[in-house]
């Protein structure tokens, strides 16, 4: 008996030992946590405030363009093209507010048949933004006007904002000659040249690639296009919202500028920009193709 007493009483300053232990731990490790905590905070606060200033002194978030959330679809061949039948306003304000029209077969406009009509000639008009009419109404766009100073000739706007001339080539394969033209148009822009050298443009859109073979042949790669990934979404989303990131990565970009993100930067932020701008080079040719003129301008 005196023994099992012994061994009671001999454990009980062993357990109050160890609650003054954890007791005197406790403090030790909300001290540890407190710093971290304050570090995050004043991050948050920082971040805050240069958001607020950079507000305030006029820099801008990435631009994206509004256009592909409502008229367009993602295209295994072509990277995107419009969706069929879609309708509605254009708000990009305050540059502009138009209202927009994409035909059955995907193209701005009223519909064509594939079918010829006797007794009309027909003119196929391909381009990007600039052939589109970015920024116009419906009776503003040049292919509209162009048809209604040609008597007897239907004139087809086949323009996708954005496009290269790997892409106006590929729809025309697969789409354009359906409609049998007696002559196609092509509308060149300056950036036509950087795009036609890229598998992903405008941050976001992945598109076809044409490479060269050693033999001087056009080989296609990145087909089927992919869609937009994930993590490219996610980034995009931050920049359009952080003009604190969007800034940083400007700088970073501009420090290196032989990376990709710094050639897209180069190129500006969305397909249609450059028709506000306005620029282009003034190159004229005239070709062939399967025994149909082509005019490239």
């Amino acid at each position: 008996m005196h023994d099992v007493e012994s061994a009671s009483v001999g454990r009980v300053p062993e357990t109050g030992r160890g609650l003054k232990g954890e007791l005197a731990t406790g403090p030790a490790r909300v001290g540890r946590l407190v710093g971290p905590a304050l570090g995050i905070v004043s991050l948050l606060l920082f971040l805050l405030l240069a958001e607020v200033l950079l507000r305030a002194l006029g820099y801008d978030h990435l631009y994206v363009n509004p256009q592909p959330a409502r008229f367009w679809r993602h295209d295994a061949l072509l990277g995107w093209h419009h969706q069929a039948a879609a309708s509605g306003v254009f708000d990009h304000r305050p540059q502009f507010m138009t209202r927009i029209r994409i035909n059955d077969k995907g193209l701005r406009g009223k519909d064509y048949p594939y079918e010829r009509v006797a007794g009309k000639r027909r003119v196929l008009v391909l381009g990007d933004s600039l052939v589109f009419g970015y920024g116009v109404e419906q009776d503003e766009v040049f292919t509209d006007v162009l048809e209604g100073m040609l008597p007897a000739t239907e004139v087809i706007n086949a323009g996708v904002s954005g496009y290269g001339t790997d892409q106006e080539l590929l729809w025309f394969r697969s789409e354009g000659v359906r409609y049998r033209p007696d002559l196609v148009i092509i509308l060149m822009t300056g950036n036509d040249e950087w795009e036609n050298h890229e598998s992903l443009v405008y941050w976001f859109y992945p598109k076809p690639h044409f490479t060269l073979s050693d033999r001087g042949e056009l080989r296609l790669t990145n087909v089927p296009v992919p869609p937009p990934p994930v993590s490219r979404r996610l980034w995009t989303w931050v920049l359009r919202h952080s003009r604190t990131t969007y800034q940083a990565h400007l700088l970073l970009t501009s420090a290196f500028p032989g990376a990709p993100a710094a050639r897209q930067l180069r190129a500006d932020a969305g397909p249609g920009r450059r028709a506000e701008a306005g620029g282009h080079r003034d190159r004229r040719s005239t070709h062939r193709c399967d025994h149909v003129p082509v005019l490239a301008a």
